[in-house]
């Protein structure tokens, strides 16, 4: 009974539910699939630009959705962890989601 009763307390102090409810949930859904759009769209261009063709006979993509953002990979992923975050938001996710950002935007960078 005492860890029900300290269940229930540690998880409404550590998460962000009772501030954001279930309209985190959609946003979630919303983001996820938006998100998986991007990462698709961007295998697909690069599959047919650069992957596709012999060794060395591949071409810069420019294309397509990377005509608009170059990583659309890292976008999309990026988009369905604050998806995530939206709906399952612990305070240890809402400090390692900025580390995860900045470790991709450098990522990003060097290539």
């Amino acid at each position: 009974m005492l860890n029900d009763i300290f269940g229930v307390i540690f998880f409404n102090f550590i998460t962000l539910n009772a501030y954001i409810g279930h309209s985190g949930m959609y946003i979630c859904i919303v983001l996820n699939i938006i998100g998986g759009i991007v990462i698709i769209l961007g295998w697909k261009q690069i599959y047919q630009d650069y992957w596709r063709h012999n060794e060395g006979q591949g071409k810069l993509v420019t294309g397509g959705i990377y005509k608009y953002i170059r990583h659309p990979q890292y976008t999309g992923f990026l988009l369905m962890t604050l998806g995530m975050l939206f709906e399952w938001a612990t305070l240890p996710l809402l400090i390692m989601y900025p580390i995860l950002v900045v470790l991709y935007l450098r990522l990003a960078k060097k290539e």
